[in-house]
Formats: C-alpha cells, sequence, structure tokens
C-alpha cells in the first residue's frame, strides 16, 4: 500500500513538474530565449510539482500502517517522492537536450560568458570560468553527463518539501 502511495504521488509530482518545465520550452522563443526566465521556470514548475509531496505523506500517514509515526516517516516518504522528482526532471532534461535542443549548452556557455565579459570581470576570473564550461560543455556532450548533471538540480527544493512534510505531517504528543 505504501509502495503504490509513494509511486502515484511521486509520478503524479514529478509529471507536473515535467509538463509545466516541458510547456514552457516549447512555448518561449528557443532563438532569444532569455536564461535567466527559463532558470525561474525551470525552479517554480519543481516548486509545484513538489507540492504533491504534502497530499502524498499525508496519504500514507492516514492509512495508518506505520506505528509511531513521527516526523521522521514524513521526512522520509516525502524524500523517497522527491528524489523520484529529481530522477524524472533529470530525465526530461536529458531527452530535451538530447533530442530536441543539442547546442543548448554551447549557447547557455556563450551566453553566460558575454554576460560575465559585459560585467567586467577580472580578465584571470574570466579565463576560469572559461574552463569551467569548456569542463560542462564536456559533461554534455553525453546523456549519462546531461542526466548526472541535472540530477542535483531539484534536490534543494525536494529537501525543502520534505522538511515541509516533516513537520505538517508528524504526530504531535496528546496534551492532557
Amino acid at each position: 500500500m505504501i509502495t503504490r502511495l509513494l509511486f502515484r504521488y511521486g509520478l503524479i509530482a514529478g509529471l507536473t513538474t515535467a509538463v509545466i518545465f516541458l510547456s514552457t520550452f516549447f512555448t518561449l522563443n528557443m532563438e532569444n530565449h532569455d536564461m535567466e526566465l527559463g532558470m525561474y521556470i525551470g525552479f517554480a514548475s519543481m516548486l509545484l510539482g513538489m507540492l504533491w509531496l504534502l497530499p502524498g505523506v499525508k496519504k500514507i500517514r492516514a492509512t495508518g500502517s506505520v506505528q509511531n509515526w513521527n516526523f521522521g516517516w514524513a521526512f522520509l516518504f516525502a524524500l523517497i517522492m522527491g528524489l523520484m522528482v529529481c530522477i524524472i526532471y533529470s530525465s526530461i532534461w536529458t531527452c530535451y537536450i538530447e533530442f530536441f535542443n543539442p547546442d543548448w549548452m554551447d549557447d547557455y556557455a556563450g551566453k553566460y560568458l558575454k554576460s560575465l565579459e559585459n560585467s567586467g570581470i577580472n580578465p584571470i576570473e574570466l579565463e576560469e570560468k572559461v574552463k569551467e564550461m569548456e569542463s560542462y560543455k564536456e559533461l554534455y556532450k553525453t546523456p549519462f553527463g546531461v542526466f548526472f548533471i541535472t540530477l542535483p538540480e531539484p534536490m534543494p527544493i525536494a529537501l525543502l518539501m520534505a522538511l515541509v512534510s516533516g513537520f505538517v505531517w508528524r504526530k504531535r504528543p496528546h496534551l492532557s
């Protein structure tokens, strides 16, 4: 019962994130796409998807399958669902890069480095950033590199929502 609920709400959360994420990519003008706007939309889609962790943990708690329910159990179940969202997000991002926008990292690196040049950054620091972007470009050449580099992106939101779920759905001691 718990496993089925974990998968159900984890998939709903992941698919919510994926639908919002993909719909914005395909509706924005890709050639003149504002990278900063895309970042905000991406994190908003993660947050909206992760909101499904709250009813998921509530439903698991309501089954009564776990004795001695506490913050730890609520946190653990929300974290498992959050990790599912991270895997779905990273998989969708990998498919997007591989099939629809294989030059994304080149575009991103170019815009990022140009913004650094315009900001008047120290030439030594700029050279370090160029090397850093080159290493990211190397990672983005394989699907596994894209997957593992994007996997940690939603983790902070997953941890935050797991903490919120733990605090909201913990059982408080009865006061007499």
